[in-house]
């Protein structure tokens, strides 16, 4: 494995006592170098943008939704020492989530 960074920024606009904005973004450098790469635990260098809100319903309960789309990097193998190994090209990849969540504070 390789020495790897993550980079996140994320930003909260509260419009007023009743809604918030969300909205961030993050890379992430992956680990695993192409020769130790296994179709088995799929990773590559990744880009994710994510939003959202939170509506408060009371002072004590609030609901909220938020979206997050993550890219993933194509990777070209030609050196893989797993085994089986797993030369070939990778293609781009993607994964969104959508999160729904209700807070009540006792």
């Amino acid at each position: 494995y390789d020495d790897s960074y993550m980079v996140c920024a994320g930003v909260e606009h509260i419009y007023n006592e009743t809604w918030k904005f969300r909205f961030g973004m993050q890379y992430d450098d992956s680990p695993i170098p192409n020769k130790t790469f296994s179709i088995d635990a799929l990773t590559s260098d990744a880009i994710a943008i994510c939003g959202g809100f939170e509506y408060t319903i009371s002072p004590n309960a609030s609901f909220g939704f938020g979206y997050q789309h993550i890219n993933f990097a194509h990777r070209n193998i030609k050196d893989s020492l797993t085994d089986p190994p797993t030369n070939g090209k990778i293609s781009e990849s993607y994964t969104e989530s959508v999160m729904l969540e209700y807070n009540y504070n006792f």
